[in-house]
């Protein structure tokens, strides 16, 4: 099969758009602005049961420490996270999601669903399935440490 251009591009020429459109859907809906960044912070700690340590945070999200800092100082004056040294070692700090995040994240979370219908409007269940399989594979590729994109 060819294409006119490579579908990295195209994968791209749509990530961008949907991504500000997103965040902007949220700004207008929910009164928040908050980053791409803040966004993926919210999910992570959501999905690790409400904490997380900085350093896997920063793993995750491949940042900086000094960026991933700045992020979570943002949020933390915002009252969405709170950063505690760990019990165990004082040099690790974990950050944890607190009540209000963790209703922003939900909040947050129905407005995605909305959003799902805008953005995907007009794909039925089957369609909606293979682009969920496609993106699986697609972060598998470049999440993995013995994929084909590891270096």
């Amino acid at each position: 099969m060819s294409y006119e251009r490579p579908t990295t591009i195209e994968f791209k020429r749509t990530e961008i758009p949907a991504t500000r459109y997103a965040i902007n859907y949220l700004r207008k809906e929910m009164a928040l602005d908050l980053s791409p960044i803040q966004c993926e912070i919210f999910v992570l700690l959501e999905e690790n049961g409400g904490s997380m340590t900085q350093r896997d945070l920063e793993n995750q999200l491949d940042l900086s420490k000094s960026t991933l800092s700045g992020v979570l100082r943002t949020m933390e004056k915002n009252g969405f996270v709170e950063k505690v040294a760990s019990e165990t070692d004082k040099r690790v700090m974990v950050v944890t999601l607190t009540d209000e995040g963790g209703e922003i994240y939900s909040e947050a979370m129905k407005r995605f669903k909305e959003l799902d219908r805008i953005i995907f409007d007009g794909l039925d269940e089957e369609e909606m399935a293979v682009l969920s399989k496609a993106l699986e594979k697609i972060r598998a590729n470049i999440g993995s440490d013995d994929g084909p994109l590891s270096s």
